[in-house]
């Protein structure tokens, strides 16, 4: 029987060795044509123990997924509440800026508060004023 390496044995190789498993790309790693990597293709007790580790151990590594998914969604509410704290804040800083300038918007509109727009009354004024006169006899014939 083939010996099979289980990934807690690689990391603790990789740590005795000071090297650490995150910086490896495993996706890299090309094997030369023709190894067999331990694995003899014959031998179906090898495939029969690959098979049952793969049931048990996809139950432990979905768990991990779903960690990993939680932790990730954990995340992005903590991104979304600061963004929030952020827009909250912005509000808080326009609304207190927006009561400094009252005064200022009262005296634009003579004396008038019209902040609330249901209150606000537009007044049309028109004025007419004479530019230039001039005087053309015209001729009808």
């Amino acid at each position: 029987m083939a010996a099979v390496m289980m990934m807690e044995e690689i990391k603790e190789k990789a740590n005795r060795l000071e090297i650490d498993p995150s910086s490896i790309d495993l996706d890299s790693i090309h094997l030369p044509p023709g190894e067999d990597c331990g694995i003899v293709s014959d031998d179906e007790d090898v495939y029969q123990e690959i098979a049952k580790s793969l049931k048990k151990y996809s139950k432990k590594y979905e768990a991990e997924d779903q960690d990993v998914s939680l932790l990730l969604s954990e995340q992005e509410r903590e991104k979304r509440r600061m963004l929030k704290e952020d827009w909250d804040k912005w509000v808080s800083e326009w609304k207190r800026m927006h009561e400094e300038e009252k005064l200022q918007r009262e005296e634009l509109r003579d004396g008038e508060a019209s902040d609330e727009e249901e209150e606000y009354e537009a007044k049309d004024i028109e004025v007419e004023e004479v530019i230039d006169v001039s005087e053309e006899v015209l001729h009808f014939e």
